[in-house]
């Protein structure tokens, strides 16, 4: 593998088990929201993109509320946690990032009865919060290594599909050069016959040419044309002999280039092959590192 390509490699490795295999933390924190600087469960994902990561969010929060509104901030009412209380909450979403390329640190603040979970609320509520959003996290983080991980496997199959092809374009390339050799090989061996069947009929034309009189039969006449029409008819053979030959000879030079061509681009696509592999591997390992 080549070294910028083994760089590259190895910096997509670097990058993707960054974000999926960093411990998923959620710790308590704040967020202005609307109504107010209040406490949240925030959770950073490293380098994510910001719109795909409140979109996971939006529509984890539609599976267990009555109705999620999203105007100044998406706002989930009747939401159910049962781990956390038996009551419904209202559930605030905001996601931060800076810039695009820099972290997104989601921001969830659930409020039950007109009261925020903070850091004093009773356990149960903060833990079940915390295991719900911990939850999600994880799930994104997972949907994301998975559809990495289809992506580079249809990218393989594809190479495959790719590399088979060239490998059928081999095998009919070196039938059709079995083939045209074979076509050559007869095209000469005919035209030899042929050329000795002409020197017999350029004779029998002489003969009859020498034999005919100043005024000869109908017989003669018949027996001259007969000739001369064998003649020609296999100076046409022959002629067309010699095409059949140089047109194989001329398929299998071309046919010999396309295997020279062909064999390069197998070597390309095996190569190919080789490092997407390592893209295949990469991601699957970041599947499984996934916490």
């Amino acid at each position: 593998m080549p070294p910028t390509m083994r760089t590259l490699l190895t910096l997509l490795l670097t990058t993707l088990i960054t974000f999926a295999s960093a411990q998923t933390g959620v710790v308590m924190r704040s967020h202005k929201f609307s109504n107010g600087v209040q406490p949240t469960f925030s959770v950073n994902f490293p380098s994510a993109d910001k719109a795909s990561v409140e979109a996971w969010f939006e529509r984890a929060l539609k599976g267990i509320s009555d109705e999620v509104r999203d105007k100044k901030e998406v706002i989930a009412t009747g939401a159910r946690i049962p781990a956390a209380t038996g009551d419904t909450l209202a559930v605030f979403l905001a996601v931060e990032q800076r810039s695009k390329g820099d972290d997104a640190i989601v921001h969830l603040g659930f409020r039950i009865q007109n009261e925020f979970i903070h850091s004093d609320s009773e356990q149960r509520r903060i833990d079940g919060c915390k295991a719900w959003v911990y939850e999600q996290a994880v799930a994104y983080k997972k949907d994301l290594a998975n559809k990495s991980l289809d992506e580079a496997l249809k990218v393989k199959a594809r190479l495959n599909s790719e590399m088979e092809m060239l490998q059928k374009e081999q095998k009919r390339a070196e039938l059709a050069i079995e083939r045209n050799t074979t076509r050559s090989a007869e095209a000469v061996a005919d035209k030899a016959k042929a050329e000795i069947d002409l020197k017999r009929a350029d004779e029998d034309v002489r003969t009859h040419q020498a034999s005919s009189t100043a005024n000869p039969t109908d017989e003669e006449i018949k027996q001259l044309n007969a000739a001369l029409k064998e003649q020609r008819k296999l100076q046409e053979r022959i002629t067309k002999l010699t095409k059949d030959d140089s047109d194989a000879q001329q398929k299998i030079v071309e046919l010999k280039q396309a295997l020279v061509k062909n064999a390069t681009d197998q070597d390309a696509k095996t190569k190919a092959i080789a490092e997407q592999q390592v893209v295949v591997d990469t991601r699957r390992k970041v599947l499984d590192e996934v916490k």
